[in-house]
């Protein structure tokens, strides 16, 4: 309220002020008793689930060496996300399946084949049928690049099932509901490359980058090389 030429607060307006001077003194409190940790340096990354299982491990345990009290953030999943997380800051590095590759091979880590993905029984497939498909929920590069080779190709086709996790995909094929279309890499040995064995059509390549956002930290920077390292190491000897 105006009390004459000045603005004083009412009763309830200093009531809340006295709140408010309350909360930051047990923050600042908080901050005290929790020390270090508050300003324990960051770093964030990210990759599908395909590359958890092996390429993570390895990451973070160079990492660890190199900064052993630095928090780490791992994003592991969708992929159709990741770049774009990294470009709006909230990743410093990531790895990123793409089926277009047209730079200048600084950030290329490999060339993979996709292929279809089955169950051992094959009889899943039949020319009179629409085929199966287990895929990832949209957006999904792998599932839009075999839904569009399907499609030039005339082969009918239908959902058996949808999901956002790579172990859902892998349990589906399991069970015999359908087939999928992925890389080698990782794929359960138990499984059938129906690319080799049916008339499925042919499926683009895929491309794995690497995207990092314009400003690292010292940390960040020492993450991004070691991402680098491992997975062109890991998917270009597998």
């Amino acid at each position: 309220m105006r009390s004459k030429n000045k603005l004083v607060p009412t009763e309830a307006g200093q009531k809340l002020l006295a709140y408010a001077e309350q909360m930051i003194d047990l923050n600042d409190e908080a901050a005290a008793s929790l020390g270090a940790r508050l300003s324990m340096a960051t770093v964030r990354l990210g990759m599908p689930q395909d590359f958890a299982d092996k390429i993570l491990p390895r990451i973070l345990k160079l990492f660890a060496k190199e900064h052993p009290n630095v928090h780490v953030e791992a994003d592991i999943g969708r992929n159709y996300a990741l770049a774009e997380e990294v470009k709006l800051g909230r990743l410093d590095v990531a790895l990123v399946f793409t089926p277009e590759y047209h730079g200048n091979g600084e950030n290329l880590i490999a060339e993979m084949d996709m292929i279809w993905v089955g169950p051992a029984d094959q009889e899943i497939i039949k020319n009179d049928e629409a085929i199966p498909l287990v895929t990832f929920n949209f957006p999904c590069e792998f599932r839009q690049h075999g839904i569009d080779a399907l499609e030039q190709a005339n082969r009918p086709w239908r959902y058996a099932l949808t999901t956002p996790s790579l172990a859902g995909v892998w349990a589906a094929i399991s069970a015999g509901l359908g087939i999928t279309a992925r890389t080698k890499y990782q794929t359960p040995k138990k499984f059938i490359e129906f690319s080799k064995t049916t008339n499925l059509p042919r499926l683009p390549k895929m491309f794995v980058t690497q995207v990092e956002h314009s400003a690292l930290t010292p940390a960040a920077h020492t993450l991004s090389k070691i991402v680098k390292s491992v997975a062109i190491e890991e998917l270009t000897t597998e």
